[in-house]
C-alpha cells in the first residue's frame, strides 16, 4: 500500500471504481428509467384499460345476440313456438346471463391487465437490474476497498508506534543495564 505525504491511503482504485458506479448509475437513469415510466405510465393509462373492456363487452353482446339468432332460427325450424310468458322467462334468462357475462368480462379485463402490468413490471425491472445491480455491487466494492484501505492504514501505525514503542523501551533497558 502507497502513502502519501499525509499518510492517508492512496484511493485512486476507489475513486475509479466510484466514478463507473456513478456512471451506471446515471446511464441507467437517462436511459432505463424514463422507458419504464412511459410504459407504465401507457400501462397504468385508464382510458387504455376502458377501451379494452369496452371492445370485450362489444364481442359478450355479439356473441349474445347471435346466440339469440340462433335459437330462434332452431325454433323456427323445428316448427316450436312458445307463449309470451315463455319467451319473457327466456329473454329474463338471456338478460342475466348476458349481465353476469358483462360483468365476468369486465372483471376479466382488469384481471389481465394487472396481470400483464405485473409481468412487465417484473420485465422491465429484471432489464434495469442488471445495471442497478452492478452499481450496487460497484458502490459496496468501493466501501469495501475503502474500509480494507483504513484498516491497513491503522494497522501500520499501530506497527509503527509499537516498533517505536519497542525502540524506547530497548533503549531503555539498554541504558539502565548500563548504569547498573
Amino acid at each position: 500500500m502507497s502513502f502519501n505525504s499525509s499518510s492517508r491511503p492512496d484511493t485512486t482504485a476507489s475513486d475509479a471504481q466510484g466514478r463507473i458506479a456513478r456512471k451506471q448509475f446515471n446511464i441507467w437513469k437517462t436511459k432505463f428509467a424514463p422507458i419504464i415510466d412511459e410504459t407504465f405510465d401507457w400501462l397504468d393509462d385508464p382510458g387504455f384499460i376502458k377501451s379494452n373492456i369496452d371492445s370485450a363487452k362489444t364481442a359478450v353482446n355479439q356473441a349474445h345476440d347471435a346466440s339469440k339468432g340462433s335459437t330462434a332460427r332452431a325454433m323456427e325450424r323445428y316448427g316450436i313456438s312458445m307463449s309470451d310468458e315463455e319467451q319473457a322467462a327466456l329473454d329474463k334468462e338471456a338478460n342475466l346471463t348476458r349481465s353476469m357475462d358483462l360483468t365476468k368480462t369486465a372483471n376479466d379485463v382488469r384481471v389481465a391487465s394487472d396481470a400483464r402490468r405485473d409481468a412487465v413490471s417484473r420485465g422491465l425491472f429484471g432489464l434495469g437490474q442488471g445495471v442497478a445491480g452492478s452499481v450496487q455491487s460497484g458502490w459496496g466494492q468501493v466501501a469495501g476497498m475503502q474500509s480494507a484501505r483504513n484498516s491497513a492504514n491503522a494497522a501500520n501505525k499501530a506497527r509503527a508506534a509499537s516498533s517505536n514503542a519497542q525502540a524506547v523501551g530497548s533503549a531503555l533497558g539498554l541504558a539502565a543495564a548500563i548504569a547498573l
